[in-house]
């Protein structure tokens, strides 16, 4: 089984918006920390997103290579814990 070319490069656009969403999330952790702000969960939310946005591409890749599916199941294992991680950093802040 293969991914479509239209199902590829929706799925490249995508990584390519959550490289975009790690880069914007870092950024505005680092601008609250040197602002003295207490926010903490920015980094685990944008891997959180990130991950959920690369999935599509990843899975491509594992429907090709056999190796692909260990980044398969590791994204989807940083995704639920970051997901979790951000919810504890807001519910404890």
């Amino acid at each position: 089984m293969h991914c479509s070319s239209l199902f590829k490069t929706i799925s490249g656009y995508l990584h390519g918006l959550a490289i975009v969403v790690i880069a914007i999330f870092s950024a505005v952790q680092i601008y609250d920390i040197k602002a003295g702000k207490r926010s903490k969960y920015w980094v685990p939310l944008g891997i959180a997103i990130m991950m959920a946005l690369r999935l599509p591409n990843v899975l491509c890749i594992a429907l090709v290579e056999p190796h692909g599916w260990y980044v398969f199941i590791g994204s989807i294992i940083a995704l639920i814990t970051n997901a979790y991680i951000t919810h504890l950093l807001i519910k404890y802040e």
